[in-house]
C-alpha cells in the first residue's frame, strides 16, 4: 500500500541553520551529572549535516520509458509532434445481433463520433494540424498493450488491417480553453454489416475487436480525446449507424465499450533527468551512504533539483509545479512503495525541491546504505492525461550549482564518556 508523504512547502534551509548550529554547541563535552540517574546521562551525542556539494553521496542517474497503461483513464491520446506520437484503440458495445441480414444499400449513414478535450501538444492554434486514418483491428489487445507488443518490429503492426482505410480525418478544429466540438468521421458502411453478422454468433462476436486511429505524417499536434474512466461522468467515443428495414428508418447507437492509448517517443538521454507523461519518461537516482555510521538517526533530508528549459516542452497548459518520487522495496517495482512529494518553489523559480525524504534516506541507511529513488510526474493527470517533457540538470551539470543536491541531517549514538 502506498503512503503519501504530503510535506509543508516550507524551505528547510532555516532548520539546516539552526540544527548544525546546536551540534556545535552539544557535540562538545557535556558536564557530569549528579549522582541521581548518572548512568543515563554520560554520554555525548552529535549532530551533523551531510550535503552532496561536499560528497559524493549521489552516484548515479538514469532516465528511461515506463510504458504505463493508458486504459479507461479518461483520455486517449492521437496525432504526432516532433517525436511523439499516440494513437487510439476503441472496443464498442451494443451492437445489434438481429441486424445479420442487413446489406450496404441498407445503410444511410455509419458515423464515428469523437468528443475532444482541451489539452494539446504541439501546434494546436493551426486548425487543420490533426490528421489520421481509421482502420480495423485484427488481433485481440487488452490493457496490458503498449507500443512495444503493438509494434514488435518497425512501424507496422499486426493488430491493424492497413489494407483498407474505413475513415479519416483532416478537418478544421478550433482550440477552446474548455468545451471542445466533437469531431464526426464518416466510416465504411462495410465495416458495419460485417460486425452486424459476426454479431449473431457469441463466438464470432468476440472477434469484433474494434478500430484504430492512428495519426498520418500530415499530422503536427497531439489532441486529447474523452474516453471511459470509473471515476469521472463524461461523454466518449460512439458509433451511429442510420439504417432502413422494413421500409422503416432506425438508428442504432454503439457505444465505447473499452479504449486505450500507445505512445512513444524517443527514449530520453540515458545519463538525463527527464520525466514525460504518457510515453512515460522516469530517472532514477542511486545513493551511497556509507559514509554515514551505522544506527545513526536521520532527522531531516532533502532533495533539490533544477528544471532545465533545454529540450523541456510543454502543451497548452503549461508546465506542471509538482514531481513525484517512490521508493520501491520490492522486486517488481511496481506495487510496494513508499511516495514522496516534490514541488516547484515558486513561480518564478526552477528549483524543484522534495522537503522531506527523510524516510527513505533511513531506510537506505538500515538496509546496507545503498539505495534508489524513482522520479516521475507529479499527478495522474500529469502522468496519464499530459505529454510535457521536463528536464532536469544532471549529477555531472558543468555548472555545479544546478545539480541536484541532497541535504542529510543526522545523529550518532552516543559512544565516548565525557572526560573532566
Amino acid at each position: 500500500m502506498a503512503i503519501k508523504y504530503i510535506s509543508k512547502k516550507k524551505h528547510l534551509a532555516a532548520i539546516f541553520t539552526a540544527i548544525t548550529i546546536i551540534a556545535v554547541i552539544i557535540s562538545a563535552c557535556n558536564d557530569l551529572p549528579t549522582s541521581i540517574s548518572s548512568s543515563l546521562l554520560l554520554d555525548t551525542i552529535a549532530v551533523k549535516p551531510l550535503t552532496s556539494r561536499d560528497t559524493t553521496i549521489i552516484t548515479s542517474s538514469n532516465s528511461f520509458i515506463y510504458r504505463i497503461q493508458i486504459f479507461n483513464s479518461g483520455t486517449m491520446f492521437l496525432g504526432k509532434y516532433d517525436d511523439v506520437k499516440g494513437l487510439a484503440m476503441i472496443r464498442f458495445s451494443e451492437i445489434p445481433d438481429t441486424l445479420g441480414n442487413l446489406t450496404v444499400d441498407d445503410i444511410d449513414s455509419a458515423t464515428l463520433y469523437i468528443p475532444l478535450l482541451s489539452y494539446a501538444l504541439g501546434d494546436s492554434n493551426n486548425t487543420t494540424s490533426l490528421s489520421f486514418k481509421v482502420y480495423k483491428i485484427i488481433k485481440l489487445w487488452t490493457n496490458e498493450t503498449n507500443w512495444d507488443s503493438l509494434f514488435t518490429s518497425g512501424s507496422i503492426s499486426d493488430y491493424f488491417d492497413y489494407s483498407k482505410v474505413i475513415g479519416t480525418f483532416n478537418g478544421t478544429i478550433i482550440q477552446n480553453d474548455t468545451a471542445m466540438a466533437t469531431l464526426s468521421i464518416p466510416l465504411d458502411k462495410n465495416l458495419m454489416i460485417e460486425w452486424f453478422r459476426l454479431q449473431k454468433d457469441t463466438d464470432s462476436a468476440k472477434t469484433i475487436y474494434g478500430i484504430a486511429l492512428i495519426p498520418d505524417e500530415n499530422s503536427n499536434v497531439i489532441r486529447t480525446l474523452s474516453a471511459q474512466t470509473v471515476s469521472e461522468n463524461r461523454t466518449h467515443p460512439y458509433i451511429s449507424v442510420t439504417y432502413k428495414l422494413n421500409n422503416n428508418q432506425y438508428t442504432s447507437i454503439m457505444n465505447s465499450a473499452i479504449d486505450a492509448s500507445c505512445t512513444n517517443a524517443d527514449p530520453p538521454e540515458t545519463n538525463s533527468l527527464t520525466v514525460q507523461g504518457g510515453v512515460s519518461d522516469r530517472f532514477n537516482l542511486t545513493f551511497d551512504l556509507s559514509m554515514i555510521p551505522d544506527e545513526a538517526a536521520i532527522h531531516a533530508a532533502e532533495i533539490e533539483f533544477t528544471f532545465d528549459t533545454t529540450g523541456s516542452y510543454a502543451g497548452n497548459f503549461g508546465f506542471d509545479s509538482t514531481l513525484d518520487a517512490k521508493l520501491f522495496y520490492d522486486s517488481t517495482n511496481q506495487t510496494n512503495y513508499i511516495e514522496y512529494y516534490g514541488f516547484r518553489l515558486n513561480p518564478t523559480s526552477n528549483i524543484y525541491q522534495f522537503p522531506s525524504i527523510t524516510s527513505a534516506i533511513q531506510y537506505f541507511i538500515r538496509h546496507g546504505k545503498k539505495g534508489k529513488l524513482t522520479f516521475m510526474p507529479g499527478t495522474f493527470q500529469t502522468e496519464y492525461r499530459q505529454l510535457d517533457r521536463m528536464k532536469f540538470f544532471n549529477i555531472d551539470a558543468a555548472d555545479t550549482t544546478k545539480r541536484p543536491v541532497l541535504r542529510i541531517i543526522y545523529s550518532t549514538r552516543p559512544k565516548i564518556r565525557c572526560q573532566p
